[in-house]
């Protein structure tokens, strides 16, 4: 699915919310036209929070909200049916597949480690 409808950010944030959970598992979502996202006509620019591109952000974030430590360990939607959020100059690729995220890493003796990386520490557990 391409969407070259609307160019504000409310129609594109709009298109994808409806559009994408009716997309088939093992389709490809694409937004075109991300230039919108820094246009003063379209009242964007770099990190203006309701541009589409910063929404995307946010989805890659959702994406990896396993890795993310919180009380509550519940599945998220969208991380369930997301395989892989791409972004490409003028576009993001959103690819839709089932998925079983995880919070395991491999440790370097091979356990399995809920922390996984941290950062400039190393692996461990």
């Amino acid at each position: 699915m391409i969407d070259d409808g609307g160019h504000t950010f409310h129609q594109q944030i709009r298109s994808f919310e409806t559009l994408y959970p009716l997309l088939a598992n093992g389709g490809v979502y694409i937004v075109e036209d991300m230039c919108t996202s820094y246009w003063d006509e379209f009242d964007g620019g770099v990190g203006v929070a309701a541009s589409f591109i910063e929404y995307a952000k946010q989805k890659v974030d959702e994406l990896n909200a396993d890795f993310v430590e919180t009380e509550a360990d519940q599945p998220r939607d969208f991380a369930c049916s997301t395989l892989s959020v791409t972004f490409h100059q003028g576009m993001v690729v959103f690819e839709k597949q089932a998925n079983t995220p995880t919070k395991y890493l491999l440790c370097q003796d091979g356990a399995l480690s809920l922390k996984g990386m941290q950062y400039d520490t190393g692996w461990t557990d």
